[in-house]
């Protein structure tokens, strides 16, 4: 065989591929659509419960930041006073049970195995809160509302079933919308014209690239009341596996380091920490929820025995399974982030706790 055969079946391969993932993003969002219309034409309707729904979600897979947008919800419901209940998949979390609550009780004796990685994470931040994990979100909801004021619906814009009195829908300032085509050809799980069911927009990451060139993109879809606000997600600090006092950023300036991250958006990841003027000689890039076991940690070490790394890094979100290994590894550091919305959204949820939105379903499929 000739190279040039060996180029013509590569392309035929690509395009065989090619056609096959564009035939099932016709399928894909023809059927989204159908779903869709099945609630406007009121053949589907979605459950509402007493207490105020504040959905948090986004219109692409990947990383977004809709769980450090969860985690400063709850900070600042906290500050009003509000008592907080979040609704999770628990994304493969082994579960026990259809509906599974995660609080200081059941905490005891559980783990991010059991839970999911994010309830995990956003639990240890806010312990005070309860986390109803399941698949079914109404039958979550309906439980929550008992013990609540306010219900946070972690990925909630897809998800119908579940009214809600605020649609709060996140935009990665740096990845955007990609190529604007429906999975599995692009990043988009609806067309970008379900963004008209958004009540909030916001633009994530604006610390790392200015919000201006997607607002272009957005606007075209939003409705005249839709909010817009931009949100930085920045770095704090850095804490250390063995327990040692918080670390400055500056620590790492100039230094070699390795990054470990299994979530949806590793550039922005690895972009942050070369923003901190970290040399970034690896950066070790698993699968978004990556399970660590005794072979992939075993792997991880010999990895690191082949180079020279002065820092380990990883995300807060991989921490929640490494700090099961933490003494089977050298040091190693989690990048402790935060969300940084700017100071009108303050204004904006403020407003929205005292006004008569609460009683008020903003839910609008398209």
């Amino acid at each position: 065989m000739s190279v040039f055969d060996a180029d013509l079946r590569l392309t035929w391969r690509t395009c065989i591929r090619w056609f096959l993932f564009k035939a099932v993003s016709i399928l894909y969002g023809g059927l989204n659509s159908l779903w869709r219309w099945s609630y406007v034409m009121g053949f589907k309707k979605g459950t509402a419960v007493k207490t105020t729904v504040i959905s948090v979600g986004n219109i692409t897979v990947g990383g977004t930041g809709k769980t450090p947008m969860i985690d400063w919800l709850l900070g600042f419901c906290k500050q009003e006073g509000l008592i907080t209940a979040v609704l999770s998949r628990g994304y493969k979390a082994k579960r026990k049970a259809n509906l599974q609550i995660l609080d200081a009780q059941t905490a005891a004796s559980g783990s991010s195995e059991n839970f999911g990685d994010e309830p995990w994470f956003l639990f240890h931040n806010h312990p005070d809160s309860k986390f109803y994990i399941s698949p079914n979100r109404v039958l979550a909801a309906q439980q929550a509302e008992k013990n609540s004021d306010v219900i946070l619906l972690d990925d909630g814009m897809q998800h119908l079933k579940l009214e809600r009195n605020l649609n709060l829908v996140l935009v990665d300032a740096v990845a955007g919308f990609g190529n604007q085509k429906l999975l599995p050809l692009g990043p988009l799980r609806e067309p970008l014209q379900c963004l008209e069911r958004a009540d909030v927009i916001l633009y994530t990451k604006t610390n790392l690239r200015d919000s201006s060139w997607i607002r272009s993109k957005v606007r075209p879809f939003l409705r005249q009341a839709t909010q817009e606000f931009d949100c930085q997600f920045l770095p704090l600090s850095l804490l250390s596996s063995l327990g040692k006092s918080e670390v400055t950023l500056q620590t790492i300036k100039g230094e070699r380091c390795l990054l470990i991250s299994g979530i949806g958006n590793p550039k922005g990841f690895e972009e942050t920490i070369l923003g901190e003027g970290a040399v970034v000689v690896d950066h070790l890039i698993l699968e978004d929820h990556q399970k660590y076991d005794v072979a992939t940690i075993r792997k991880l070490n010999q990895f690191i025995e082949q180079h020279s790394y002065q820092w380990l890094l990883c995300t807060e979100k991989d921490w929640t399974k490494l700090e099961a290994w933490k003494h089977h590894l050298p040091e190693f550091f989690r990048v402790k982030m935060m969300m940084q919305p700017e100071d009108s959204f303050y204004q904006y949820m403020r407003s929205f706790f005292q006004s008569d939105s609460l009683h008020q379903s903003q839910y609008r499929p398209n």
